[in-house]
C-alpha cells in the first residue's frame, strides 16, 4: 500500500480534472464533492498568501462547506460584507464565526452540496470569483418548505484582501434563478423524504 501525504492528496484534488456525468453538467471546474472533501480535510494553507491564493483557498476550504470552522484562517476579525441587490444593497459586518454559521446554515438548506469555482480573476488586492453550487432543497428557504428537489445557486463575488486575510467583499447571487427553482419546486410538491 502506498501512503500519500495530505499535501499530495490536496494537490491531486486541486489539479485533477473532475468530470461529473450524473446530470446536465459535464465539466472540469474546480469542484468540491464528497471525494475531495474526504481527501483534503486538513489541507494546509501553504506559503502563498497572495490575494488570489487566499480567496481560492477560502472558497475551497470554507465556502465549499468542507471546513467552515477554519474561516478565521482566511478572514479578518470583522469583514464588510456588501450584499449587492438591485432593489436594495445592504452592508453587514461578519466575523469568521458568523460566516462559519452561515455556511452551516447552507449545509442544512442545500444538504451536502457540490461547489465549483467557475472563474477566478485577481487584480492587486481584489479577486473576482464566480461559482456554482448544486445541492438538494432539504431545508426551508425564504419560508418555502423543503421539496427534496435539486437546486442550483450561481453567485459571484469580489473579495478584497489585506495582510493575507479577506477584509471586505461584494456578493451577488442569481436570486431570480433561485426563486424560479423554488417556485417550480413548491408547485410540484415534496418529492420523497426530506
Amino acid at each position: 500500500m502506498v501512503r500519500r501525504s495530505r499535501m499530495s492528496l490536496w494537490a491531486a484534488a486541486r489539479t485533477c480534472e473532475r468530470v461529473r456525468w450524473g446530470g446536465a453538467r459535464i465539466g472540469s471546474s474546480w469542484m468540491i464533492d464528497d471525494w475531495t472533501r474526504a481527501m483534503a480535510e486538513e489541507a494546509p494553507l501553504g506559503e502563498d498568501r497572495s490575494a488570489r491564493a487566499v480567496v481560492e483557498n477560502f472558497l475551497l476550504t470554507v465556502r465549499s462547506g468542507r471546513s467552515p470552522e477554519r474561516a478565521d484562517e482566511f478572514m479578518d476579525t470583522t469583514v464588510a460584507a456588501h450584499q449587492v441587490q438591485s432593489e436594495e444593497s445592504t452592508l453587514i459586518r461578519r466575523t469568521p464565526d458568523d460566516y462559519a454559521d452561515h455556511v452551516r446554515e447552507m449545509l442544512q438548506t442545500y444538504g451536502n452540496f457540490t461547489f465549483a469555482i467557475e472563474e477566478l480573476i485577481a487584480d492587486g488586492d481584489k479577486v473576482y470569483a464566480r461559482w456554482r453550487q448544486e445541492g438538494t432543497h432539504v431545508g426551508a428557504i425564504d419560508g418555502l418548505a423543503p421539496t427534496g428537489l435539486p437546486i442550483v445557486e450561481v453567485a459571484s463575488c469580489v473579495y478584497r484582501v489585506r495582510d493575507g486575510k479577506i477584509c471586505e467583499y461584494w456578493i451577488q447571487i442569481d436570486r431570480a434563478g433561485l426563486a424560479a427553482q423554488l417556485e417550480s419546486g413548491a408547485s410540484a410538491g415534496p418529492r420523497g423524504p426530506v
